[in-house]
């Protein structure tokens, strides 16, 4: 049952977020049906503010005019404006991306800008950054979990995860990756 896992891992939980999931994507592709009452006239009118929010970040889709129109509604206290104006800019570079390369898998469509790309793969995990995953290469195949394994044997004691003081190492880490498999 969802309380036992929620229980086993132990997050810290907030009254004021949804325990089960916290990103939601809504796209309505169906046809709106004609509403028709004798006398009365009737029109959807699209909603643009929520007063309750039921997840942190709602990507809300509608099918219109050959295209997709929606809106990025996302929780203030967690997400400030560019964060999530970058974040529907990588959704729809991956769906443009997706419509003009239909037959590419999934894993090789594009999220970033060739700008972003570069900062990524150049500034962030080139040599001068020292301790960039994977030992400062990206793969250019395989898996995640497979790099996972690789960087776990090749540096167990380097530094991880980091936040604030507190340190994860790889060994670390993979102990409770496996833990939490198991």
């Amino acid at each position: 049952p969802f309380e036992q896992v929620v229980d086993a891992v132990g997050p810290v939980r907030s009254a004021a977020r949804h325990p089960l999931f916290q990103v939601m994507l809504s796209l309505q592709n169906n046809a709106a049906g004609a509403l028709e009452l004798p006398g009365l006239r009737v029109e959807a009118l699209r909603l643009g503010r929520y007063r309750s929010l039921p997840c942190d970040l709602l990507l809300d889709l509608t099918e219109a005019d050959g295209g997709l129109e929606g809106s990025l509604v996302y929780a203030l206290d967690l997400f400030d404006h560019a964060t999530a104006e970058r974040l529907a800019e990588c959704f729809a570079r991956f769906l443009a991306d997706a419509t003009a390369r239909p037959t590419r898998p999934v894993r090789e469509l594009d999220l970033l800008s060739p700008a972003e790309r570069h900062t990524v793969l150049t500034e962030w995990g080139g040599p001068a950054a020292g301790s960039a995953p994977l030992g400062g290469s990206v793969p250019s195949a395989g898996s995640v979990p497979r790099w996972f394994r690789e960087q776990v044997a090749r540096t167990p004691d380097a530094v991880a995860v980091l936040q604030g003081a507190r340190q994860v190492t790889y060994r670390e880490l993979d102990a409770r990756v496996e833990r939490l498999a198991r």
